[in-house]
């Protein structure tokens, strides 16, 4: 859908990445990393601390109005997220 020139589809991934997308990429890093969870300002404090490069890739995604190019710091974002367990060929552009 996101290749598709056809505004339907390109509204349908811009709603899609901002209700879905934000979440699952910030509750799967703590979630895959088994890390407990404690709450949104504990969990920055972690990222500060341990992975600042998730937290600025992550903030530079949520802030992106450009479809092109939010989807692609969504790919980095989620390829971080799932570096422990690999990637398995993660790819939103299909």
């Amino acid at each position: 859908m996101a290749l598709s020139n056809d505004p339907l589809y390109q509204a349908t991934v811009e709603i899609r990445i901002s209700v879905y997308g934000h979440s699952d990429i910030w509750f799967g890093y703590f979630t895959i990393r088994q890390l407990t969870w404690q709450g949104d300002k504990e969990a920055v404090k972690y990222l500060i601390k341990h992975d600042p490069t998730f937290l600025e890739v992550y903030q530079q995604f949520i802030k992106e109005r450009m479809l092109e190019r939010k989807l692609s710091l969504y790919e980095k974002t989620a390829a971080i997220t799932t570096a422990p367990v690999g990637a398995f060929g993660l790819t939103t552009r299909r």
